[in-house]
């Protein structure tokens, strides 16, 4: 009796997985235009370009359909020590002013103060 393929099992899945991983990022998009706003704001053509631009920035987001705003004018006048703080994000911050420019430059993440502390 020959033994079960495992190594080809194997190798199938991992070339299925990679296929599978590459599909989520378009190579080539229509050229019609259709503009969205990112989480970086910045307007894309259509949902396909902005979905090319995520594969290489996860955090990228698409915030609504349309030209993007003005950028929010946020002012980075915080220091760096402070009261720590926990973001509704479950991320520590040193203090709530850094938590605050955070929230502004990201305004779809709808960032605010958890509680006073540290994250648990």
């Amino acid at each position: 009796m020959r033994p079960f393929p495992w190594r080809f099992i194997f190798l199938m899945l991992a070339v299925v997985a990679c296929v599978s991983e590459g599909a989520q990022c378009p190579r080539v998009c229509p050229q019609h235009i259709s503009p969205v706003c990112g989480s970086n704001h910045i307007t894309y053509a259509n949902d396909c370009k902005l979905d090319q631009a995520a594969c290489h920035d996860h955090f990228l987001r698409k915030m609504h359909n349309g030209h993007c705003k003005e950028k929010p004018n946020c002012d980075k006048g915080c220091l760096s020590y402070g009261t720590y703080v926990c973001g509704s994000d479950k991320k520590t911050y040193s203090n709530s002013c850094v938590l605050s420019f955070e929230a502004c430059m990201n305004p779809n993440l709808n960032l605010r103060v958890a509680y006073k502390g540290r994250c648990r």
